[in-house]
């Protein structure tokens, strides 16, 4: 499971936003995946004043409650070529979904236009 930049927030400052369903697959699985491109993504937001303030060790914190960073891959980049209705979109969120479907793993999101792409293995965080 790879969880998108808002399940990353809600991780570290509110989990208790997290669906049932969420966390019994994490707490089985005692472990989701990060992503670098969220890492990013939380930076820009956090200097528009729109996000959390980021501290330096967000990987170990991360690390800590039991994420681990899946590196963004060429065949990440390749797979965004099957997401291209969502080039003028948010590009963070065409790359995260292209780097799930490369990776074969679902990907975590509480962004209701995401959810109503239709993809399998876009999965509602909230529930």
């Amino acid at each position: 499971m790879l969880l998108d930049t808002n399940a990353l927030i809600w991780a570290l400052s509110a989990p208790k936003k997290f669906g049932r369903q969420f966390l019994r697959r994490f707490e089985g699985a005692g472990w989701a995946y990060y992503s670098p491109i969220s890492i990013f993504e939380l930076q820009l937001l956090s200097r528009k004043h729109r996000g959390p303030q980021l501290f330096k060790d967000i990987t170990t914190m991360l690390n800590e409650i039991g994420l681990v960073e899946l590196g963004y891959s060429s065949a990440a980049a390749v797979a965004a070529a099957d997401f291209g209705h969502l080039a003028n979109t948010d590009p963070f969120d065409w790359m995260l979904i292209a780097q799930a479907s490369a990776a074969g793993v679902d990907f975590y999101t509480s962004d209701q236009r995401l959810l109503d792409l239709g993809l399998k293995f876009v999965k509602d965080s909230s529930v």
